[in-house]
C-alpha cells in the first residue's frame, strides 16, 4: 500500500482533470480545530510547503467539495466523527466526504481511507488485531513483541469480574479503560485497579488489560510511510499487587507525581528500531495504515516489548523537527 501510494503521487504531477503539466499537486486536509492544535499541525504545514511545492488547502465538510476541489490527494483524521455517529453533525459531515470520496476514488489519493480508520476508534476492535502479535506465527514473534491480555466487559449488571479475569489469565493489578478510543473526555480516562470491588466505579462497555510494570517510562514510535523515528516519555511508575487504592488519570494531562516517578529518562537505544519498524511493518500491512504512531513498553520483569495504543495520524510537530532523516 505504501509503495503503491507513493509511486502514485509521484506520477502525479497535474489536476486530476487537467492534462498541464505546469499544475502541482493539490492537497486538502481535514481535521477538527481541536486536532490540528494538539497535532501541532502548522508545524506540519510549515514543512511541508517548504519542503514541497505542493498546495496544501483547508477543506470544510459544511460546504460543497465538488467547488473547492480539485485535489490530488486528501488527507484527513475524521476518528472523533466516526467514533460520534450518533451526532447528526458529525455523521453528516462523515457522510459527505465519504460520497465525494467515492465518487472519485479513481483520482484522489486518500490518506488514509476511513473504513481503516474505524478499528482504532475502538479499543475492543483494535486490541484483537494487536492481539495477533501474541501468535506464534506473528511476524512479531521472534521480536519478543506481545498485546496485554484483555478482556470486554459490556455489562456490569450480576458479573463476576474475578471469573471473568480469571478466564482470560488476568491477575491484578490491571489496565481499565472505556471501549471508545476517542471522540469525549471519558475516552481518555483510564485507572489501575487492584482489586475487584474497585472495577465497579467503572463505566461499561470498558476494557480491562493486564497492567505491567516498565520502570516508568515508554517508547513513543511515530510512523510515516516506511519511516520510523521514536523518542522516550514518562509513564506510570512500577506498582505492587499488594496495593490497594486505585491510580486514576486523564492520560491526555501530564502525569502526577503520585503515578508518575521517573525523573531521568533514559535515550532510545539503537537496539528498539529493528522492533520498532517489525511493529510498524505488522501495523502497515494488517491495519492498513500509513500514518500513525504507537506506543510501546518493556516489562520490567520479562524482558518482552508490549503494544499498548496505536494511534492515527499522531502528532509529527516535534519528531519532524529533530529527526532529519525522519523527514
Amino acid at each position: 500500500k505504501t509503495l503503491a501510494f507513493h509511486s502514485k503521487l509521484s506520477m502525479t504531477s497535474t489536476s486530476p482533470s487537467s492534462s498541464s503539466s505546469s499544475q502541482v499537486v493539490r492537497v486538502g486536509y481535514y481535521m477538527s480545530k481541536s486536532k490540528e492544535k494538539a497535532l501541532k499541525w502548522d508545524d506540519f504545514l510549515q514543512l511541508a510547503r517548504k519542503e514541497t511545492e505542493w498546495q496544501i488547502v483547508p477543506i470544510q465538510l459544511d460546504e460543497s467539495l465538488e467547488t473547492q476541489g480539485p485535489f490530488h490527494m486528501i488527507i484527513h483524521k475524521l476518528t472523533d466523527e466516526i467514533s460520534s455517529q450518533h451526532k447528526p453533525e458529525l455523521a453528516a459531515k462523515l457522510e459527505h466526504i465519504s460520497k465525494y470520496l467515492e465518487k472519485h476514488k479513481e483520482n484522489i489519493i486518500e490518506v488514509d481511507p476511513i473504513k481503516y480508520q474505524r478499528p482504532l476508534t475502538n479499543r475492543g476492535a483494535m486490541s484483537d488485531l494487536l492481539f495477533q502479535l501474541n501468535s506464534d506465527h506473528s511476524s512479531t514473534s521472534a521480536l519478543g513483541v506481545i498485546c496485554p491480555k484483555f478482556t470486554i466487559v459490556d455489562d456490569k449488571k450480576g458479573v463476576s469480574f474475578s471469573n471473568i479475569l480469571s478466564a482470560k489469565g488476568i491477575q491484578f493489578p490491571v489496565m481499565c479503560k472505556t471501549m471508545q478510543a476517542c471522540g469525549t473526555k471519558d475516552s481518555h480516562m483510564m485507572g489501575i485497579v487492584f482489586q475487584e470491588e474497585d472495577l465497579f466505579s467503572f463505566a461499561a462497555p470498558m476494557i480491562i488489560q493486564s497492567y505491567h510494570n516498565h520502570n516508568g517510562f515508554l517508547y513513543k514510535v511515530f510512523v510515516i510511510g516506511k519511516k520510523v523515528s521514536a523518542v522516550v516519555r514518562k509513564s506510570l511508575r512500577n506498582v505492587s499487587p499488594d496495593e490497594k487504592n486505585p491510580m486514576l488519570f486523564d492520560s491526555q494531562q501530564p502525569l502526577t507525581e503520585q503515578i508518575c516517578t521517573i525523573t531521568d529518562l533514559p535515550s532510545v537505544p539503537a537496539s528498539m528500531f529493528p522492533v520498532f519498524e517489525g511493529v510498524a511493518d505488522y501495523i502497515r500491512k494488517n491495519m492498513h495504515l500509513s500514518m500513525f504512531g504507537f506506543d510501546m513498553i518493556t516489562d520490567a520483569s520479562s524482558g518482552k516489548h508490549a503494544v499498548l495504543d496505536i494511534n492515527y495520524f499522531p502528532g509529527y510537530g516535534g519528531v519532524l523537527k529533530k529527526d532529519e532523516e525522519f523527514r
